[in-house]
């Protein structure tokens, strides 16, 4: 049960944060990339395979970190942890721009501070309008199967290796 919920959850995310039912899939399917960090693709690469992520309208998939060509008129939803590293990035892609609309989503909230900061950035090198969205998702926890789930714990809190819950049900 919770490894469908986190599925339909993160499904969501990425249709840019909108629910996807299967009668007006083809209707809501838009085109978009998606760009993760290390940690979101730990928590992707349980929950779905390529041709899932093709479903849900992705075309290209890659690690915030590589080198990206601009796609115009194309939408990115960023699934990734709101590290220092990643909102540099993230506010250089900004200032490119590399997208048409950017939604950000983070895998656990990111601090106030480090927003400010972002919003700083951003505004060092960009208007800031390509980016739509930003919100935090509260899901840094990987569903290895139906009874079986991860929790990472976020920065400030990390730890050698994460805790792992069984639920006999």
């Amino acid at each position: 049960m919770l490894r469908s919920r986190h599925r339909a959850l993160v499904q969501q995310i990425l249709n840019l944060n909108q629910p996807l039912t299967e009668s007006d899939h083809q209707i809501s399917l838009r085109w978009k990339v998606l760009i993760y960090d290390q940690r979101g693709l730990s928590i992707l690469s349980t929950l779905f395979k390529v041709s899932k992520l093709l479903e849900v309208g992705i075309t290209f998939y890659g690690s915030i970190t590589q080198k990206r060509e601009p796609i115009p008129d194309v939408s990115a939803v960023y699934f990734l942890e709101p590290t220092p590293d990643n909102l540099r990035l993230i506010a250089q892609d900004c200032a490119t721009p590399l997208y048409d609309q950017m939604y950000i989503n983070f895998l656990y909230p990111i601090s106030s501070q480090d927003l400010e900061n972002f919003a700083s950035q951003v505004n060092q090198f960009s208007n800031g309008q390509c980016i739509h969205s930003i919100i935090d998702q509260y899901i840094e926890f990987s569903s290895l199967d139906p009874g079986l789930f991860t929790l990472f714990g976020n920065s400030s809190s990390r730890q050698v290796s994460p805790n792992i819950y069984i639920n006999d049900r």
